[in-house]
């Protein structure tokens, strides 16, 4: 796991699930479609093929603060599947992304420990619904 000031990644090389978490500050707030489309457009474009929304829906963190979230169904460079799940929160001016990479199988079988993740992140400022 890496983790600094602006963000964690935690790559668990037993089951090949990626965890992301970073926050941005951003004058202009975008709709979470545009922030799924900016994200299919860049950085996800780089690592996958194919890649579409397969489901959209709302993960809740802490402190009763819900999230929407995006799950992105595609391809791996080398042709396997893949599932993103996106997870976007604001707070002010503060854009906080949380970006999970698994195969669909791992992201099923994972769905407790990813509930209770997401169930204990806090995020920086006052809480609310977003």
């Amino acid at each position: 796991m890496n983790e600094d000031d602006t963000g964690v990644l935690l790559n668990d090389l037993d089951t090949g699930l990626l965890f992301l978490g970073y926050s941005t500050v951003e004058v202009e707030e975008r709709t979470f479609e545009e922030q799924i489309r900016a994200f299919m457009s860049t950085a996800a474009a780089a690592a996958f093929d194919n890649l579409r929304v397969q489901s959209q829906g709302a993960v809740r963190l802490a402190d009763d603060l819900t999230a929407q979230s995006a799950d992105l169904s595609g391809q791996t460079r080398q042709g396997d599947g893949i599932v993103v799940r996106l997870v976007y929160a604001r707070l002010g001016s503060h854009s906080y992304f949380f970006v999970v990479v698994a195969a669909p199988e791992v992201l099923d079988a994972n769905a407790q420990v990813l509930e209770r993740t997401f169930g204990s992140i806090r995020l920086a400022g006052q809480a609310r619904e977003v």
